[in-house]
């Protein structure tokens, strides 16, 4: 009877758990590519090829698991963003499953079987409606976040079952292995996996009477510890200069973020997460802090310090008195200090690194208000009408991503004096070709911002295309002599010339953007059409079989190929080239399909 009525529960926990999370996220199944989406999956060559698994693993191999499933999302569905934010959902529903899980075996020391059921629930509820968890499930790119926690998650779960089994135990022992080396290619949070191992066993140890040795579990800890880092370094997965310091996005070229430049400041991001967790109000995708100098400058940087310090503190006067809501502080604690502390990256403060933290604060919130309350009735009032709030600001935070423009709308409002939220406000009005809404945000960005080079480059373009070619051509020289190395102005610079009819000098550009960026599918087709307009018609069909090969879903490409062969004579692989370009949905010219139907 036992069993059943555990299999009962937790068939019902599941379901709530499930629809809960479905209700909450159901308007973002068209949510579009958003920011890194495009240039890391919409504009990734790589995951066009699933058969070419290395060139994947090369490309960033801590992320390397994440990228693979892009691949197949990709394989599957194209660029359907659908299907993409299915996947991410079901494996947040996972990650609330998951804790779910956890809860109940943790909480088991805490409260009669009944009651740790319910408050297990709230665990998992509060994981997964908690509003501040949408920069990591509705933005596809940060599936990283949430599946290397799915991992986490995974292998601790093993883990638990490593310590109360017998039976089985080399088992769950493997498995546990593997979901941390998988969590280490997937992001490079799952680094804690083994403090996080280690802390249950010490924390827990007493009840639970397992005849593991403490020196086989230090053992297995340090074989994580040393595994982990040295696979990476072999795949060359670690950038060791990127852990001295990172380039500044938002001063000149040369400006670095140092250790202890990011460090302080982030005295400054734990005082925002903890706002964002207790009162998840005005979430915003592009925070505009300044870098801390010292502990007092900002004033926020030392009160950021402080309450982390608190936090820690109170964690450790916890663990006689309640081990349970200890613990469960102390995985907040362990998750935020490797994205928050000695490494730099070049973004200071965002919103998907309380991912995987927001598991401690979930555990510990709904067990602590039930181990102080008097009536239970009241806290469980509480909670119901707190995760009631949760799901509804996560689903109108959810109808902020519905479109580029309404996102950095809100962005812009939220970070005004920083360039980057203009730049890709401008990006979303030229999508619309709304060039006058475009040019003023790429103007303002570069005015808060007199070295981006990205800003230069996209109104350089939009200068172009109302044929102001001077002022097209200062910004691309601009952006050229700010970074040198910058393929896409050369590319666009060349594009400049090919209109002004200066083939030579156009060419020159596109040889140089393709030394820089061999892949560059843009850069290659241009020059293809360079060649093909100078009837140097074998360079042309090179160039136009190169880009194909790297993007053989581009009918565009197969189009401009066709014409280079019936140039060239070949009428018989036009028409093939041709075929394929209408069958992946390029609209031929009715001229040209004419052309190759006559005898």
């Amino acid at each position: 009877m036992t069993s059943n009525k555990y299999k009962f529960c937790a068939s019902v926990s599941a379901l709530i758990i499930f629809f809960a999370t479905f209700l909450a996220y159901s308007n973002t199944f068209s949510v579009p590519f958003q920011f890194d989406d495009i240039a890391c999956i919409a504009n990734n060559w790589r995951i066009l090829h699933l058969e070419k698994i290395g060139e994947l693993f090369r490309y960033w191999p801590t992320r390397f698991i994440t990228y693979l499933t892009f691949a197949i999302n990709y394989k599957i569905h194209n660029f359907n963003v659908t299907g993409y934010h299915i996947v991410n959902l079901l494996i947040h529903i996972g990650c609330g499953l998951l804790i779910w899980r956890i809860a109940k075996k943790i909480f088991s020391g805490m409260f009669e079987n009944n009651m740790t059921t319910v408050v297990a629930l709230f665990s998992s509820l509060i994981f997964v409606l908690h509003p501040v968890q949408t920069q990591a499930v509705t933005y596809i790119y940060q599936r990283h976040t949430c599946l290397a926690t799915l991992f986490v998650l995974s292998g601790f779960m093993c883990w638990i079952k490593v310590l109360e089994r017998k039976e089985n135990r080399w088992f769950w022992l493997i498995m546990c292995s593997i979901f941390a080396i998988l969590g280490m290619f997937t992001k490079e949070i799952a680094i804690i996996f083994p403090f996080l191992i280690l802390m249950y066993f010490f924390w827990f140890r007493n009840r639970l009477n397992c005849v593991i040795k403490t020196w086989k579990v230090i053992f297995y800890s340090a074989f994580l510890f040393s595994i982990i880092p040295a696979t990476l370094l072999l795949a060359h997965g670690i950038n060791i200069s990127e852990l001295q310091s990172v380039s500044s996005m938002q001063g000149p070229p040369g400006e670095i973020i140092t250790r202890k430049d990011y460090f302080l400041t982030q005295g400054q991001a734990f005082l925002i997460y903890f706002k964002l967790i207790f009162l998840p109000l005005k979430q915003n995708l592009d925070y505009d802090i300044s870098i801390s100098k010292s502990f007092f400058s900002p004033p926020e940087t030392l009160v950021g310090f402080t309450l982390m310090l608190a936090v820690t503190l109170f964690c450790l006067l916890l663990f006689k008195k309640n081990k349970i809501l200890s613990f469960s502080l102390a995985i907040y604690i362990i998750s935020i200090l490797p994205q928050s502390s000695l490494i730099p990256k070049p973004d200071l403060v965002v919103e998907h690194r309380l991912y995987l933290p927001l598991t401690g604060f979930a555990l510990f919130l709904p067990s602590f208000l039930y181990y102080i309350a008097r009536k239970t009735s009241v806290v469980t009032v509480f909670l119901i009408v707190l995760l009631c709030f949760y799901g509804i600001a996560t689903y109108q935070r959810n109808n902020t991503w519905k479109d580029a423009l309404t996102l950095w709308n809100d962005t812009v409002s939220k970070s005004p004096n920083k360039a980057r939220p203009y730049l890709n406000r401008g990006l979303a009005y030229a999508e619309k070709s709304d060039i006058q809404n475009a040019l003023r945000d790429y103007t303002m960005a570069i005015k808060i911002n007199p070295w981006y080079v990205e800003a230069y480059n996209n109104r350089g373009i939009l200068f172009a295309s109302i044929k102001n070619y001077q002022q097209a051509l200062s910004d691309f020289n601009k952006a050229i002599e700010l970074k040198v190395d910058y393929a896409t102005a050369y590319n666009n610079r060349a594009v400049l010339y090919s209109s002004l009819n200066k083939w030579d000098t156009a060419i020159k550009d596109f040889d140089t953007a393709l030394k820089l960026n061999p892949m560059y599918v843009d850069a290659l087709k241009n020059r293809g059409i360079a060649f093909l307009v100078n009837k140097n018609i074998e360079r042309a069909i090179q160039d136009f079989s190169t880009a194909i090969k790297i993007y053989p879903e581009n009918g565009q490409l197969y189009f401009y190929r066709a014409v280079a062969l019936l140039n060239r004579g070949d009428k018989k692989s036009a028409t093939k080239d041709i075929m394929y370009a209408m069958k992946l949905g390029y609209p031929v010219p009715q001229a040209l399909k004419k052309i190759l139907n006559e005898q």
